[in-house]
């Protein structure tokens, strides 16, 4: 091909790209046939063969006709100067008045079929379905409504602590000390030694698993229903895990593999101290009497349900107060931040000092999408398999500084009629 031809065929090809911009054509489809034109341009100059130039002349050629035939497409939407202009309304009781609609109705035997409607301004492509059905009426909402689950707010008190890998268990040590500090007269020898002695204990880690089956076709429902099957297992599991913090099983003898709960393995049982006597106690007063008993460990959270926390909210202090109240956006009790958890039963209260409390976690979540698991090939299904590994702790000496209320109306009786 000679030049003038070559420059020919690009004068034809940016008359049809013209005459699409005057059209209402996407702009992205001219933008498409524009940038592939240009690369073959580019192309073209560097072409090195007879061979080379020749083919993709050929490619622009195909590309130009490409362009004319959208040119085409849109000239048959464009209504001619004679003919007679109906609304959609008139040209739908004529179709449907029509012979053809009734040949329609008589060979298919189908509630749903295509036919063109011509108004004058358009062709619009009506399906009978279209008149009637709920469906073809309705508007899909984006996203899937679950139910609501429970905030997370137990692991978030907790300090973390990643197992590393290759490892599977928490082993720390534990320590005790006499240390006798007294007066000596000069030259002379302290009469009591000190002496101290350390205990090595260890921990299993916890293994937590959760599994959801699924078929192929659920890949393919709307909104990727699969996906957020799998996201809602995580979230229910985060869950879980909050509600285990707190009531946990572990135990070193009969469950060692399962979380140890703060109530059974993290804190000391509430006693009234001795020489404290409260007139009227309320909520605030036990708060100051567990403090009591923590010492010298310095509680940081207060932790209870929604029910006994909207109980309590009604409580005011001797200077018309209400106790629980918000602080720069936190609820605040007593000097401590207040946590509600649904991990809590109705009366009951924890206080911790957040320095006691240890999450150890090894690698965090782990999702198994898997079609091997027995029949599921055969099946044609698949199934998203989670894991997790970790484990709480709060050392032995610590758990005094975490005091567990197991019934706050007993406690403020036992605060008011303490005597010493």
């Amino acid at each position: 091909m000679t030049q003038e031809e070559l420059d020919l065929l690009k004068k034809e090809f940016q008359t049809q790209i013209d005459g699409l911009k005057s059209k209402s054509v996407e702009k992205s489809e001219i933008e498409s046939l524009e940038t592939k034109y240009a690369e073959m341009l580019a192309k073209t100059e560097k072409a090195a063969t007879t061979e080379e130039v020749e083919k993709l002349t050929t490619e622009i050629t195909t590309l130009k006709e490409a362009a004319h035939q959208l040119n085409e497409k849109f000239e048959k939407r464009i209504p001619q100067k004679n003919e007679k202009k109906m609304s959609l309304k008139s040209a739908i009781s004529e179709l449907v008045g029509g012979d053809d609609f009734k040949e329609q109705i008589r060979k298919n035997r189908k509630t749903s079929f295509d036919l063109d409607v011509k108004t004058g301004d358009f062709v619009q492509k009506i399906d009978s379905a279209d008149f009637d059905g709920d469906e073809y009426r309705s508007q899909l909402k984006p996203g899937i409504t679950f139910s609501k689950l429970t905030e997370n707010t137990i692991a978030p008190i907790f300090n973390m602590v990643t197992v590393p890998a290759g490892k599977d268990r928490i082993v720390w040590l534990e320590g005790s000390a006499t240390v006798n500090v007294g007066y000596v007269e000069e030259g002379s020898a302290a009469t009591s030694d000190s002496e101290g002695s350390t205990t090595l204990k260890a921990r299993n880690l916890a293994k937590i698993s959760a599994k959801m089956p699924f078929t192929t076709e659920a890949l393919d429902m709307p909104e990727s229903f699969a996906s957020r099957m799998q996201r809602r297992m995580v979230e229910a599991t985060n869950v879980w895990l909050d509600n285990q913090m707190i009531n946990g099983a572990g135990d070193d003898s009969t469950d060692p593999g399962k979380i140890y709960g703060l109530i059974s393995k993290g804190a000391t049982a509430f006693s009234a101290p001795s020489d404290l006597d409260f007139t009227n106690a309320n909520i605030d007063d036990l708060i100051d009497a567990c403090m009591v008993q923590a010492s010298p460990y310095k509680p940081t959270h207060c932790i209870m349900n929604l029910k006994s926390r909207v109980k309590y909210s009604r409580v005011k202090d001797s200077t018309g107060q209400y106790v629980i109240r918000e602080v720069n956006g936190l609820l605040m009790l007593g000097g401590l931040q207040l946590v509600v958890s649904e991990g809590m039963s109705d009366g009951e209260l924890l206080v911790v000092d957040r320095s006691t409390l240890e999450f150890w976690v090894k690698q965090g979540m782990r999702m198994i999408v898997t079609q091997m698991d027995g029949t599921d090939i055969s099946e044609d299904k698949w199934k998203a398999i989670l894991f997790w590994r970790g484990q709480t702790l709060v050392e032995t000496p610590q758990i005094v500084g975490n005091i567990y209320v197991s019934d706050i109306d007993t406690a403020l009786a036992a605060i008011e009629t303490v005597t010493g």
